[in-house]
């Protein structure tokens, strides 16, 4: 069974590639380049790998991004909590992931992803190192709740009611396994796919076996399943825009970025194949003097033979360099274009006049606006999340205030 037929969501097939480009938008580096970066038409292959090892990625993406979430957790945020749940979220909230995030961190990535993919799932689990009857055995054992944040190209199918809530979620893992250290590791990771539903959880891997007509036939079967008390799907969905109706998706904050960051990747790539390939003279020389030269490795740049029979002496050729100067005015708009897009920023010189009197406190009247709704929206899956740590404890949701 290929990753493609695993049962997926139909709008998960339709998203799923944008959603990777948006993230690694933000991520950079190599494999952003690798998507980013058009081949020309007629480019030969090994030119174009050779441009693609000289490009650069000016991530204003991960800037703007980064710079909305940061605003949001600039100052700690107070967390309090009474009764029941006090000592079970006080410690999740020092520890939300067992990898020692502090609840402010934790959030702050998640706002990072909401705004890349336009949504981000956070699961609620509980950690459980072994069988334990009373509640001193739990504390003794370090049984506790904890949350982890997962890609929207791993959570790949759903199933929602009338309001939109959620029935069950398929969500693509990593497997576990133990790493032998003298050998090396696969080239590609061992999936998972557990399934939750509002009482349970289910494990399934991918087995290959001899099908009825001699072919090898890979399905999915269970490997592990349980129930667990959380009487919910212990998966918060948290949007950056408007919801798409009651399905669990929305628009990114990238939408209308990243298409503008990756036109820059190649204006600015147009610029350093100018630079290599024409802006240093050229020698044109008799084919006899070319033959000579090579010999020598003359020049930085280069040069060019013609018949020995043309009665022309050895002279430079000049290129025209005004294709950068215009090539450079196409980067300005588009880095302006970002920062319009981005409300990061003046645009040009035209809008500068923005800075000023009533046009000011428009922008910021509508980025305060934007925001705070980002704010809401965040501190209410906190408070989704809050209730399914309490829930895996066997806390009441009516006991977390």
């Amino acid at each position: 069974m290929s990753e493609s037929s695993i049962p997926t969501h139909r709008l998960y097939q339709r998203h799923c590639a944008e959603w990777v480009r948006y993230r690694k938008a933000h991520a950079g580096g190599e494999d952003y380049l690798a998507i980013a970066l058009r081949k020309h038409e007629h480019e030969r292959t090994a030119n174009y790998r050779e441009r693609l090892a000289r490009a650069i990625y000016p991530n204003h993406v991960r800037a703007i991004v980064d710079t909305y979430a940061a605003h949001l957790y600039r100052d700690p945020i107070s967390r309090e909590v009474e009764g029941k749940a006090k000592e079970t979220l006080e410690e999740f909230w020092a520890n939300i992931d067992l990898m020692g995030t502090p609840a402010d961190e934790f959030w702050e990535e998640v706002g990072q992803a909401v705004q890349t993919q336009g949504r981000a799932a956070i699961v609620t689990d509980r950690y459980d190192p072994g069988e334990a009857t009373t509640l001193a055995q739990q504390k003794e054992l370090g049984v506790r709740p904890y949350s982890y944040l997962i890609h929207s190209e791993d959570l790949i199918n759903w199933d929602v009611d009338k309001r939109g809530e959620l029935v069950a979620v398929m969500i693509r893992e990593v497997r576990d396994t133990k790493q032998d250290l003298l050998s090396s590791s696969p080239d590609e990771p061992e999936y998972q796919y557990k399934l939750w539903t509002r009482d349970e959880w289910i494990i399934y891997v991918e087995e290959t076996s001899d099908g009825e007509d001699g072919e090898e036939e890979t399905k999915l079967v269970v490997k592990e399943r349980d129930v667990h008390p959380v009487g919910a799907v212990p998966v918060t969905l948290v949007f950056w825009g408007k919801r798409a109706g009651r399905e669990p998706l929305a628009d990114s904050a990238l939408k209308d970025l990243e298409p503008q960051n990756r036109r820059l990747v190649n204006l600015i790539s147009y610029i350093d194949e100018q630079i290599c390939q024409y802006v240093f003279s050229l020698l044109a020389t008799p084919q006899s003097t070319y033959d000579v030269l090579e010999t020598i490795n003359f020049s930085v740049s280069g040069a060019i033979p013609y018949g020995d029979e043309v009665a022309n002496p050895p002279h430079w050729i000049a290129p025209d360099v005004a294709q950068i100067a215009a090539i450079r005015a196409e980067i300005e708009k588009t880095e302006g274009a970002l920062r319009q897009l981005s409300g990061l920023g003046r645009v040009n010189e035209e809008t500068k006049h923005v800075s000023t009197g009533i046009a000011l406190s428009y922008l910021t009247f509508d980025k305060d606006a934007l925001l705070a709704k980002f704010a809401q929206r965040m501190s209410r899956a906190e408070a989704s999340v809050d209730r399914h740590a309490a829930a895996w404890m066997g806390i009441a949701p009516d006991q977390v205030n």
